[in-house]
């Protein structure tokens, strides 16, 4: 049994920011939270990848196991908030899903199709 467990999230932010900036604030918005520990480790943020829609990070920090889920949420709604408690910005590349409605009866041809 241990007494701490450690909550790894994935986080994506834009390419056109600037992504030591980002990281920095993400570090900010997690340290002060009380729940986080310092120790085993300090929080910290790695870049893991790349890809043409975004640049992907991993953050790493450690909580008291009671405090596993409501930290976990808490930190999700903060870093995806416009701005945090403190006026900063997290743009995060969150995931989006378009979705168009027609509103037209088929043609004879589609309805024959099937």
């Amino acid at each position: 049994y241990t007494p701490s467990r450690r909550i790894e999230m994935q986080l994506s932010v834009p390419n056109d920011t600037d992504v030591e900036s980002i990281r920095e604030r993400v570090l900010v918005v997690v340290k002060n939270d009380q729940r986080v520990l310092e120790e085993p480790s300090p929080p910290a943020v790695f870049v893991t990848a790349a890809d043409a829609c975004a640049v992907h990070m991993t953050l790493y920090f450690w909580v008291r196991n009671e405090d596993f889920l409501s930290a976990r949420s808490d930190l999700w709604l903060k870093l995806m908030a416009p701005r945090t408690s403190d006026g900063a910005e997290v743009p995060l590349a969150l995931p989006r899903q378009v979705i168009e409605l027609t509103d037209r009866a088929p043609s004879d041809e589609e309805d024959e199709l099937g």
